[in-house]
Order: structure tokens, then C-alpha cells, then sequence
């Protein structure tokens, strides 16, 4: 059995202080206590328990109408099911996954720059500083590494 929301105290303090001047309120601390627990029994917050004895304003309620306004007002009351929180419980947080995307009909050219891009992220600490800031030695360095010959071109343009 899950523990209640709101404490029999509570609900039985909030509703002296409410309804107690009310015609048909009970004379005895059985009484009380029996008005208390059905609070308890549908309240899931004292906002909840606030919203409900704030409902009669004419004559005290009978247990059916606490129960009946408890229901009626727990949609505003009851805390939204968050799907991430179970989600994360079920299958643990979430990692980033490394999405390794080639089109079909891609040149052969773009995988060779995107190998060489992810090991100058390597070598610069995991951070890409641009095409634009790396010296043609640094470029062609990191394409042999990547396992692409230099032409005679490239060699030409470092002074091999």
C-alpha cells in the first residue's frame, strides 16, 4: 500500500479550520477523524486538499461528496507523467551515437575529407579549428595518415 499524500493531522486540522461552523458538522472525534481520512484518502497534495474543502461554502459535505469533489478536481491537481524520466529508468540516460551517414553515389573524394577532418578534430583536441586555419603541410600530413598517397602535385607544394 502506497503511503498517503497528505497526513491525517493535516487533513484533520484543515478541516476544523475550514468547515467547523458549518451545519452537519460532526460532534464527536470519530466523526472527525472518519471526514479526515476520507480527505486523506482522495487528496494527493494540500493544494488538493485546500481546492476540495474550499468547494463547500453552504452546508458540511457528506463523505461522498469529498470524495466526489477529490475526483472532480484531481486533474488539476496531479503531477504530468514525464516519458523521458521512465524512458531513462528503462533503458538508462541517453548516449550520443555517431551517425555515419554515406549516400550511395557519394565521390569518393568526400570520404577522404571526412576522414581527414575527424583526425585533425583528433589532433586539434577534439575540436575542428576550420580548413581555413590549417597549413597545407598539416593538411597533407593528415591524408597520409588517413592511409591517401600524396600525388606528385602535393609533395611538390611541401618541398619533397
Amino acid at each position: 500500500m502506497s503511503r498517503p499524500a497528505v497526513n491525517t493531522e493535516v487533513c484533520l486540522a484543515m478541516l476544523r479550520s475550514e468547515l467547523s461552523g458549518y451545519q452537519g458538522y460532526p460532534n464527536s472525534e470519530a466523526g472527525e477523524s472518519r471526514f479526515a481520512r476520507a480527505l486523506q484518502d482522495v487528496a494527493v497534495s494540500v493544494e488538493h486538499l485546500m481546492a476540495i474543502l474550499g468547494k463547500f461554502t453552504q452546508k458540511f459535505p457528506t463523505v461522498q461528496d469529498i470524495m466526489d469533489t477529490g475526483l472532480n478536481l484531481l486533474p488539476q491537481f496531479e503531477v504530468p507523467f514525464n516519458q523521458l524520466a521512465a524512458w531513462e529508468r528503462e533503458c538508462g540516460p541517453p548516449r550520443p551515437v555517431k551517425v555515419d551517414f554515406t549516400p550511395a553515389n557519394e565521390p569518393p573524394f568526400m570520404a577522404r575529407d571526412r576522414k581527414i577532418k575527424e583526425h585533425l578534430t583528433l589532433k586539434h583536441g577534439g575540436h575542428f579549428p576550420g580548413f581555413s586555419k590549417i597549413g597545407w603541410l598539416e593538411m597533407f600530413e593528415a591524408q597520409e595518415a588517413c592511409g591517401y598517397p600524396l600525388t606528385r602535385d602535393q609533395e611538390k607544394m611541401i618541398g619533397r
